[in-house]
C-alpha cells in the first residue's frame, strides 16, 4: 500500500474476523436452541408437534388452503384430534378447538415472551429486537423459499 491509497475503513485482520465469525455462528446455535426450548414447551402443553402447530396456524390465519402444500399425515392428526376439518371445496378450516388451540398457543407465546422481557429489562430487549430484526433482514433466504 502507498502513502496515497487511503486505509479501508471496513479493513479488519482476519483473524478477528474468524474470532467474530466462530462466536456469530455460536450465539446462532444458542439463539436456535432458545427456539427449540420455547417449541418443545408449546408442544408438551398441546401435545402437537412442531408440524401441527404450524399448520394449525396456517388454516386459523388462512394461509394454507390446499392441503397438498402440506404433508398429508399432518392435517389428518389434526383432522383426528378435532381441530380441523375439510370444507367442500377441499380446503381445511379450524374448528372451534382448533381456534381455541391456536389462541391458547399464541397466549403461550406471549408468556415466554413477557418472561424474556421480564428478565432483562427494556432496554436489553429494545436491543434484542432491533439484533433480532437486523439478523432476519441479514440471513440470505434459501432458494427453496423464493421458489
Amino acid at each position: 500500500m502507498t502513502k496515497s491509497e487511503p486505509l479501508s475503513r471496513t479493513h479488519v485482520p482476519p483473524r478477528r474476523i474468524d474470532e467474530d465469525v466462530l462466536g456469530l455462528a455460536e450465539e446462532l446455535n444458542r439463539l436456535g436452541r432458545a427456539g427449540e426450548l420455547a417449541s418443545r414447551y408449546l408442544q408438551e402443553r398441546t401435545g402437537l408437534g412442531s408440524s401441527e402447530l404450524r399448520a394449525l396456524a396456517a388454516v386459523v390465519e388462512g394461509n394454507a388452503t390446499e392441503a397438498g402444500a402440506w404433508d398429508p399425515q399432518v392435517f389428518e392428526e389434526l383432522e383426528e384430534r378435532g381441530l380441523v376439518t375439510r370444507a367442500e371445496h377441499g380446503a381445511f378450516i379450524a374448528t372451534e378447538y382448533g381456534r381455541v388451540v391456536h389462541d391458547q398457543v399464541d397466549a403461550m407465546r406471549i408468556r415466554i415472551a413477557d418472561h424474556l422481557v421480564s428478565a432483562k429489562g427494556p432496554e436489553q430487549t429494545g436491543t434484542l429486537r432491533t439484533i433480532v430484526e437486523q439478523m432476519a433482514r441479514a440471513i440470505p433466504q434459501p432458494s427453496s423459499i423464493n421458489a
